[in-house]
């Protein structure tokens, strides 16, 4: 209870923070995905939203490509609200670096699977996997499984003063 008043607007806000950047990015990828598909297929069933208008000009690979940016985007922010937690919770050097360690473990594994579908001509498999790892990245539960792990780290550290 005491953690909750001191942090109550803290939690408050990440809260509101993670889903509304969650919302957000489903809403773009979707819409993308959806104008993509619309594009491939000449399907007129859908219609973007009006706030998403601007992205009917440009074409399915240049859609495709708009992806990217935006993926590495999201996995900025997302890592900025894990580091803002850590740091609220958790100061210090080695927290930030199992946080930032994590991080790049998920980056590295999707781009490795990135690059085994491009490689081997299996891109539709590589993109599959790689896809899993990058959307980890770009949601909170990495976040969710970063504080408890910060826990027990802390709580394997030898205590000071004591035995």
């Amino acid at each position: 209870m005491k953690l909750l008043k001191k942090h109550g607007w803290f939690f408050l806000l990440m809260a509101l923070l993670l889903g509304l950047t969650g919302f957000f990015r489903e809403f773009v990828f979707e819409n993308i995905n959806f104008q993509i598909y619309k594009l491939y297929y000449n399907y007129e069933g859908y219609t973007l939203p009006e706030s998403l208008s601007f992205l009917e000009k440009y074409p399915a690979e240049t859609l495709n490509l708009i992806k990217y940016p935006l993926t590495l985007f999201t996995v900025l922010v997302y890592f900025g609200y894990s580091w803002l937690i850590q740091r609220r919770f958790f100061p210090g050097k080695n927290y930030f670096f199992i946080n930032l360690g994590a991080h790049l473990v998920f980056i590295l594994i999707g781009i490795l699977f990135y690059l085994y579908g491009i490689l081997f001509n299996d891109f539709s498999t590589g993109y599959k996997f790689s896809r899993i790892f990058f959307d980890f990245v770009q949601t909170p539960l990495l976040i969710f499984i970063l504080v408890p792990g910060y826990i027990l780290y802390r709580n394997s550290l030898p205590r000071e003063g004591g035995s």
